[in-house]
């Protein structure tokens, strides 16, 4: 149960967050155009190598959330064996496994221009995607958030 409700609460707050920068994003340029100053600033690096520390530490760290992420789906699935938490569970876990599958082969593009991955994930279908999968998330995590509470009787 604690897991559950720690993990909702803080998915949720992720999703806020990343819902607040797309939506900045869009309404203020100036952030990416910051981000793409700084890495002007940013010393050249020639090529990042996918063996080097700081990309195997992104990729591990990336992998390693998204895994926590889809467990917490399936515990969902576990606990709460109803339609809508396996329908929404079977969603995220897909949405998921696409942001991951999206993220890997442009993990060297992240390191060497972040503000043209940045700029490339707040525009267009992926900004849209990324709107709508945060809103279902933020609902189903808030969903499963007072199911835990009402079955475990804390109200």
């Amino acid at each position: 149960m604690i897991f559950l409700l720690i993990l909702s609460f803080i998915l949720i707050w992720v999703q806020l967050s990343s819902l607040r920068f797309l939506v900045a994003a869009k309404n203020n340029s100036a952030i990416l155009d910051n981000a793409e100053k700084l890495e002007q600033e940013m010393p050249e690096k020639k090529d990042i190598s996918l063996k080097s520390l700081p990309v195997l530490f992104s990729l591990g760290t990336v992998i390693s959330l998204n895994l926590i992420e889809i467990a917490y789906f399936v515990v969902c699935v576990y606990v709460f064996a109803d339609l809508i938490t396996k329908i929404g569970s079977s969603i995220m876990v897909g949405y998921s496994i696409y942001s991951l599958i999206k993220f890997i082969p442009r993990v060297k593009k992240f390191f060497q221009k972040p503000a043209q991955y940045l700029r490339q994930k707040t525009q267009g279908f992926e900004r849209k995607l990324n709107l709508v999968m945060a809103s279902i998330e933020i609902v189903f995590c808030s969903y499963i958030l007072i199911k835990t509470l009402i079955k475990y009787k804390v109200f």
